[in-house]
């Protein structure tokens, strides 16, 4: 059983003339029982010490043996592929998929030190896993120093004057017999160059500690304490909180009288004291923490220092119970002899627990993000197919109009040209006239022109509803096609095209006027002249109509192409390289989509590779709390 050791030691009155506290039997029987009960702890101590040893070790072999396991989760990391050559050139990769990958790279980073750490730390902690180890933590100046002089009985070589960053190293002293180790580290918060890098140091120290002192003063706590003092629990440490009083009027100027009555009167203000740790404390929560169960102490480091300095030795007692002192190594000792079997179960397994909590937070707030992603890309994907099944409806109903009036117009004008030349051996010349003067390819150019409008119409309303988290950019709107532009039609006009075909039969319209393309039709020979002009032009009229959409009788021309048809599949071709734009950014949202889908499930498996893992260890420290 832990055997409290407080020890009743008489104030001195500071009103009294300075002078050797007791020294009667009285404090001589104190002391001897103060010496056994130090005694008692001292074989309680070692037990506990031994035992943590043994922990220690079983938790290396425990953390040890995830360490396949980290290398398989850090295969898959590294099996990820960049995705972005996959992207069009006509579309910039967007920022949040480059992100995904940047995260990605840090995340192999992140896994290949805990690798790297569980070969290299692992092995350098267990050359320390005979001591039970406490940094000392805190800001600059706030007496960390002064506590390991005081601990270790030193002269005070390494308490700073009052300058930022008296500690630049990691420094380690043993404590009594008791192999117990203390760390001091650089202070925290130090405005001046080399601050961060202290800060990295300090932090360094924190993940191989079984306890971390947090040094706080009475001047108030600082909210970047307090993000230290988060992050520190965030890594799973256990910590005591001292409260250095400092304002107790050291000032050498003072008289030894009014030094031990200013000290008196300050260290009995506990109200204070408390004060000021329920302002630090209500930190908490800004982390998602509760900090009631961290223990609060409060001493005179400065005070308790000088009790063991020679010059003041005739006051030493004195001076060492103002400075409440005791407090804290008793409340050390009972953390150690409590939980310390624990903690240094809890170290090692600790050392790649924090850093795969953090993995693992990275991971699941990237899956909720890539997850979201997913949501507004198929939302935006679905706009877009009801954008592109709406313009495929306009076009072909479009170009159907389009059609249809050319037929109308054509066969008005046959109409027309069937009373002028329906006689006429030179009928086709003068009707490919004719077409030309319809003035297709002009009317051509401008329906192609109101399609390729309307599609970046629809486009640039569809390109202003995506959401900015997409990412998404397209930097060309517009149909493009090597050599003649989408509008010129003149290739296929003038180049022996649509009209020239519809005359490779020059004989056609002499065979129609003699009447020898109707075999087995008599009426050239017994209708009356007006009737046969009537049928000839009849005749004619049908043969352009089929010529123009294959509505007439066509006779002599069943080997012809029509028209329309062939002005449709020209206009097919068209069609095809206007709705490119379409196409490719349809292309992108696939590719986008099908990338971040991916993602997001290779995200889903590493995580639960790292739940896994981590839900391993935590059950290995719950057997060993149970």
């Amino acid at each position: 059983m832990l055997i409290p050791l407080i020890v009743a030691i008489p104030i001195l009155s500071p009103v009294n003339e300075p002078g050797p506290l007791e020294t009667t039997n009285e404090f001589d029987l104190i002391l001897a029982e103060e010496k056994a009960m130090k005694q008692d702890f001292k074989e309680e101590l070692n037990n506990v010490l031994m035992q943590s040893t043994d922990a220690a070790k079983e938790g290396m072999d425990i953390a040890a043996s995830q360490k396949e396991n980290v290398k398989m989760v850090l295969d898959k990391v590294m099996a990820q592929k960049n995705g972005s050559h996959l992207f069009s050139q006509d579309m910039k990769v967007p920022p949040v998929y480059s992100a995904y990958q940047q995260k990605l790279y840090e995340l192999q980073h992140t896994l290949r030190t805990i690798y790297r750490e569980m070969d290299e730390k692992f092995y350098d902690y267990r050359k320390d896993l005979s001591s039970f180890t406490i940094t000392v933590f805190g800001k600059t100046t706030v007496g960390k120093s002064t506590l390991m002089e005081t601990l270790i009985h030193g002269k005070g070589d390494s308490i700073g004057k009052g300058a930022q960053r008296t500690t630049r190293d990691v420094r380690r002293y043993v404590w009594d017999e008791n192999h117990i180790e203390f760390v001091d580290v650089p202070g925290i918060c130090a405005a001046k160059s080399g601050g961060l890098e202290d800060s990295k140091k300090a932090f360094d120290a924190v993940r191989t500690a079984d306890l971390v002192l947090f040094l706080i003063t009475d001047d108030g706590p600082q909210e970047e304490e307090a993000a230290a003092l988060a992050k520190i629990r965030s890594m799973g440490k256990p910590v005591i909180c001292i409260l250095n009083v400092k304002a107790c009027g050291a000032d050498n100027d003072f008289s030894f009288k009014l030094r031990l009555h200013s000290i008196e009167k300050r260290m009995t203000h506990t109200n204070d004291f408390s004060d000021i740790k329920k302002q630090f404390y209500a930190y908490a929560p800004k982390y998602g923490d509760d900090w009631s169960d961290i223990p609060f102490v409060y001493a005179d480091l400065h005070t308790a220092w000088l009790s063991e300095q020679p010059e003041y030795q005739i006051y030493s007692q004195t001076l060492y119970q103002l400075s409440r002192f005791e407090t804290v190594t008793d409340t050390i000792l009972r953390e150690i002899c409590q939980h310390g079997i624990l903690y240094q179960f809890r170290t090692p397994i600790d050392i790649i627990c924090h850093t795969l909590r953090q993995v693992d937070a990275e991971m699941r707030g990237q899956i909720q993000a890539s997850s979201q992603l997913m949501v507004e890309l198929n939302r935006s994907y679905s706009q877009l197919q009801q954008s592109r099944k709406e313009y495929q409806r306009y076009q072909d109903n479009r170009i159907q109009r389009f059609l249809t009036g050319v037929a109308d117009d054509l066969k008005s004008r046959a109409s027309v040209f069937v009373e002028d030349h329906y006689e006429d051996e030179k009928a086709g010349a003068r009707w490919e006239q004719v077409v030309r003067q319809a003035a297709i390819e002009k009317r051509i150019k401008k329906m192609l022109e109101e399609l390729t409008d309307e599609e970046q119409r629809r486009l640039e309303k569809f390109y202003y509803s995506i959401p900015d988290a997409t990412g998404i950019q397209v930097q060309s709107l517009k149909a493009k096609i090597e050599g003649n532009s989408v509008y010129d039609t003149r290739f296929w006009m003038d180049a022996g095209g649509l009209v020239a075909i519809a005359f490779v039969f020059p004989g056609f319209w002499a065979a129609l006027i003699a009447g020898t393309i109707w075999q087995g039709i008599t009426w050239l020979l017994t209708d009356s002249k007006a009737d046969k002009e009537k049928k000839r032009k009849k005749a004619m009229r049908d043969a352009l109509y089929y010529w123009i959409d294959g509505t007439g009788k066509g006779e002599g021309q069943k080997n012809q192409e029509i028209f329309v048809q062939q002005l449709a599949r020209i206009i097919d071709q068209k069609k095809e390289i206007i709705f490119k734009p379409f196409l490719k950014t349809q292309d992108v949202y696939d590719q986008l989509i099908r990338c971040i889908g991916q993602l997001n499930k290779e995200q889903q498996d590493m995580q639960r590779g790292i739940e896994s893992i981590l839900n391993y260890l935590q059950s290995e420290i719950s057997r060993r709390v149970s």
